[in-house]
Formats: C-alpha cells, structure tokens, sequence
C-alpha cells in the first residue's frame, strides 16, 4: 500500500490515502455467480438425464426448482455445446449424455 499523500491548500491540510484498485469489482463478482449458478444448474440436469434420459422439459423444471424455459436454455446450451443431445421424436424420444461431465 503506498504512503498516504499530504496536500496543503487554501482550505487546510488534506491526507489522501491511494488504495491499490479492487481485485474484483462487482461486475466481476456477479458474472462469477452467474458462471457458477449456470454450471451447477447444467450439471444437476445432467445428473438427472443419466439417472433417466426420458424426462421432459416440464419433469426437469420440477426437479430442479425453476421454468421450463429456464431448463429450455440450459438445454439448448448443453446440446449447442456437444455435451447432450435428443434422439428420436420430441414426443417419445430420449437425451443421451455424450461427455464425461459431472
């Protein structure tokens, strides 16, 4: 930390403490949880999908606590990224979990 900084002026004597820029700024902080958040998310589907890859939109949104457009994302996430993808008609078909994440 650097020594503080004396100013004489008109208006009196000032002590100016420079401290070094914060590590992480709250922007940081909330793009960290949002990661964070997204990736538990994502991983508790999969979880789900292994133990039974029939389930629905709907029977997942159930399961984890939140929208069906909510899974909808994270699902669209993880087939765009290759780690799932749904075989058969929307209707009676199956998700397959294609990589080794938790």
């Amino acid at each position: 930390m650097p020594a503080p900084e004396l100013r004489l002026d008109h208006g009196g004597l000032w002590v100016v403490f420079n401290f070094p820029p914060a590590e992480t700024t709250q922007e940081t902080t909330q793009e960290t949880t949002q990661e964070t958040t997204q990736e538990t998310t994502q991983e508790r589907i999969l979880a789900l999908l292994r133990a039974q890859p029939s389930l629905t939109r709907q029977e997942l949104a159930g399961k984890i606590g939140m929208t069906s457009d909510g899974v909808k994302y994270h699902l669209q996430k993880l087939t765009t990224t290759g780690v799932i993808r749904h075989v058969g008609p929307t209707k009676t078909g199956h998700w397959e979990v294609l990589d080794g994440k938790a």
